[in-house]
Parts: C-alpha cells; sequence; structure tokens
C-alpha cells in the first residue's frame, strides 16, 4: 500500500527489486519487494531537500524503498519532489 501511495504521489513507477537488510546478525540477508523508481537525476533533488530523501540508484533509476519509510513520509518525499528545481 505504501508503494503505491509513493508511486501516486511522486509519478514514480512500482518496480521489484531486491534490498540487503544491513550488517548485525544477519549481514547477507535479502528481501525482494516493491520499490518506487523514479528519474536518477531526481536524486539530487530529494537529497537537497529540507527533509534529505535518500535512495539508491541502479540502473539508471532512483529506487525508493518504502519499507523504510512510514506513511507520513510519503508527503514528504512528494512536497520535496514539488520544490523549484535549478536550471
Amino acid at each position: 500500500e505504501r508503494a503505491a501511495a509513493l508511486a501516486a504521489a511522486t509519478g514514480g513507477e512500482i518496480v521489484r527489486s531486491v534490498s540487503k537488510v544491513g550488517g548485525g546478525a544477519l549481514p547477507l540477508l535479502e528481501l525482494e519487494g516493491p520499490v518506487v523508481a523514479l528519474d536518477e537525476d531526481l536524486a539530487a533533488v530529494l537529497r537537497d531537500a529540507d527533509v534529505p530523501v535518500i535512495g539508491r540508484v541502479s540502473g539508471g533509476r532512483l529506487l525508493l524503498d518504502p519499507r523504510t519509510m512510514v506513511d507520513e513520509e510519503v508527503a514528504w518525499v512528494a512536497r520535496a519532489l514539488d520544490r523549484p528545481r535549478p536550471t
């Protein structure tokens, strides 16, 4: 549901991806699931937002993983993309 909301709010596309969980007790664990793919150029816009948004770039696309967000953060990402962009 969060992936659908994020895609609708950003104009992104839901795609399947594999994410690494991280270190600690499960450093090799990978989870498959939906992510929202955006144009790679939007990575800089989101990093420069008042509340920075960090995703990962893969295959020329910026991938945002909704598992790393709470529902309220979907609106933050949408607002960050609505800001005027430098030309």
